[in-house]
């Protein structure tokens, strides 16, 4: 039976011979590019949605993420949508389904727990505290525009930003910036390593249940590829303290007192 770090290899060779056939000098210079200038995220502990610290979950709110960053996290994970006149806000979900206005989601009655957030103050916060961002949105019609959007208002800061992806095409889209990959729809982790190898992807997400149903040789091929594994979303420190010793490299939480 074939080792699964060979059948990797053997993957990746394949991609790479697929890479220069199909593209010119100067796209392979690209690629090489994208290799090299990706980084990893390198922390310990995420906090999920600006996290939950002021007493509510999935907030994605101005006084979460201050409360997060005072609280000793290094990096926030922040959900993004656009709103009615096509500007990006930081929210998970609109309330009741229903598109708002930016001056509609900003309003206190719209939301009157906590003050929604701008995308962009989002990214001044991150920039003036020196943390990093995960952003992630749902709607994978609007990535290529969120993409656009970053290279437009971040361009002095995106070493410190990471785009969540959930496939390969997403990949396709992001070009050469930081990213994280959810496994949530993925199913073979061998493609997955290939993939991230061929492409130099640091980092990759997993729900809790996912992981523990994943096997000794599918683990060992993320480790011996150096692509470290992010748990979501965990919030106590027993299961914390487990998954270290395991090997995973970080956790995203909504509630874990540091």
């Amino acid at each position: 039976m074939l080792n699964p770090i060979c059948k990797i290899d053997r993957m990746l060779v394949k991609m790479i011979e697929k890479i220069s056939v199909k593209n010119d000098v100067r796209n392979r210079k690209e690629i090489s590019d994208i290799i090299v200038n990706r980084k990893a995220l390198n922390v310990d502990m995420i906090a999920h949605a600006c996290g939950g610290g002021i007493g509510y979950i999935y907030s994605n709110s101005y006084e979460a993420c201050i409360y997060s960053i005072n609280s000793g996290y290094q990096c926030i994970e922040v959900d993004v949508l656009k709103t009615k006149d096509h500007k990006w806000v930081c929210c998970h979900e609109f309330k009741n389904n229903i598109v708002p206005t930016m001056e509609d989601f900003l309003q206190d009655e719209y939301e009157p727990r906590w003050t929604g957030m701008r995308l962009d103050t989002c990214l001044k916060i991150a920039r003036d505290y020196d943390v990093k961002v995960i952003i992630d949105t749902k709607k994978r019609e609007q990535l290529q525009e969120l993409v656009r959007y970053l290279n437009s208002v971040a361009k002095d800061n995106l070493q410190n930003i990471w785009i969540q992806i959930y496939s390969e095409s997403d990949g396709d889209i992001i070009g050469h910036r930081n990213v994280l990959y959810n496994l949530t729809f993925e199913k073979d982790y061998y493609r997955v390593v290939q993939y991230c190898t061929a492409y130099g992807i640091k980092d990759v997400s997993i729900h809790i249940d996912a992981y523990k149903n994943m096997n000794d040789k599918e683990l060992k091929c993320f480790r011996d590829r150096n692509i470290d594994i992010y748990v979501h979303t965990i919030n106590d420190k027993k299961t914390y303290g487990r998954l270290k010793k395991l090997g995973v490299k970080g956790i995203f939480t909504d509630t874990f007192n540091r």
